[in-house]
């Protein structure tokens, strides 16, 4: 079994994905870093991991529009930081639809997140997310419970959405993936 580290662990993907790989006998293998617990990717100085999925991000748009550099500390830096520290491990990362066309300081930190493993990792898949719903998921609920919902832009725009269980297991079938750039959405 791979050694695997998961970053983010506490967030919406990342409990997910420990689950399901605790639940596929990885229990041991597994070694997991989150704020939430007081650790930081930036601390990390070595480790034998054949597998890291980086899941630690700052994900809201307006928190990057109103904090630009605090959103780039968050996403650009501890990519960086992985992708240096552990050259040859696999490193997963969830890239975001928000990447293709930027229109956000988010956006831009998760593309130039991309840009940097690109450069400094000798082994990675990028896996670019579309909009996630499954429990938990703020904006499914909303549309559930018909509350009202804040519309940015004109209301004409489309949005790709997967499942978390169907986006967890994209993740996973990833590290048999080559090296690369994917799309886990439907277009």
């Amino acid at each position: 079994m791979p050694r695997i580290l998961v970053t983010g662990s506490e967030g919406m993907i990342g409990k997910k994905l420990v689950d399901r790989l605790r639940l596929e006998n990885h229990a041991d293998e597994i070694e997991t870093i989150d704020k939430k617990h007081g650790r930081d990717i930036m601390e990390l100085k070595s480790g034998e991991f054949e597998i890291i999925y980086h899941l630690a991000a700052q994900v809201s748009v307006d928190y990057s529009i109103a904090n630009p550099v605090e959103d780039a500390r968050s996403n650009i830096l501890p990519t960086i930081h992985l992708a240096k520290t552990f050259p040859n491990s696999c490193i997963i990362y969830p890239g975001s639809a928000a990447s293709l066309d930027v229109k956000s300081p988010y956006g831009l930190s998760k593309k130039t997140a991309q840009e940097f493993l690109k450069l400094l990792s000798n082994d990675y898949v990028i896996c670019i997310l579309p909009n996630i719903f499954g429990v938990g998921n703020a904006v499914v609920e909303r549309f559930l419970k018909e509350e009202e919902l804040t519309i940015y832009g004109d209301g004409g725009q489309k949005r790709d959405f997967v499942h978390i269980d169907d986006l967890v297991e994209g993740l996973i079938l990833a590290q048999d993936w080559p090296k690369g750039e994917y799309c886990l959405g439907s277009g």
